[in-house]
């Protein structure tokens, strides 16, 4: 049976709660498929996600990696195509640290793409009228350099990243556009199944 690593974020910048953290830990050790979903949930702080998600992969040996994040302000489900090599904290990590215009990784490439079967998944999303769509910007805060890193340390499986929307408890907070947090999960589980079924050994 093949392993997904699935990784969400802590809450981050003083909210309540993160959706990504929900969700992951929701699919933890279920069966999705011909593939075993394993959860971690990354700290927001740009030196240790690092390090935790590489811990993660050393050890689980993955087959595919889907990493799920949050993005506040951002009015349906977003499945990025791309992750660049640059660091741009707008707010500090969890950590308290900021970074302007650092690399992600000294000497690697300037961008890649994401390994993921993007068009399978937005199909599936829409065929179930799920608020969905490709976006083409990552951000340059801890999701984008969790993704661009796992595309850089396991170049050969299928890798990449699902930005969240806020979901009804954030709104609350917030008052602002959300998805529901149902619709969030059933979104990430069939995402789940496109990746397991085109990827099977």
């Amino acid at each position: 049976m093949k392993t997904i690593l699935l990784t969400g974020f802590e809450a981050f910048a003083g909210l309540p709660s993160n959706p990504s953290q929900a969700i992951a830990l929701a699919l933890h050790d279920q069966n999705v498929g011909e593939a075993r979903v394993v959860a971690k949930i990354l700290p927001v702080d740009g030196i240790k996600a690092p390090e935790i998600l590489k811990k993660a992969l050393t050890e689980l040996e993955p087959d595919v990696v889907l990493m799920l994040g949050l993005a506040q302000g951002r009015p349906q489900i977003a499945l990025e195509r791309v992750a660049l090599n640059v660091l741009e904290y707008r707010i500090p990590d969890n950590s308290g640290v900021t970074r302007r215009g650092e690399r992600v990784l000294e000497g690697a490439n300037d961008a890649l793409f994401s390994s993921l079967p993007i068009p399978e998944i937005l199909k599936v999303w829409r065929d179930a009228k799920i608020p969905a769509y490709v976006s083409d910007s990552a951000g340059t805060f801890l999701c984008n350099q969790i993704m661009f890193l796992a595309r850089v340390w396991r170049p050969n499986i299928p890798a990449g990243f699902i930005h969240l929307p806020a979901d009804e408890t954030l709104a609350v907070e917030n008052h602002q556009a959300f998805v529901p947090l149902e619709f969030q999960s059933r979104a990430v589980r069939l995402a789940l199944e496109v990746i397991a079924s085109l990827n099977q050994t």
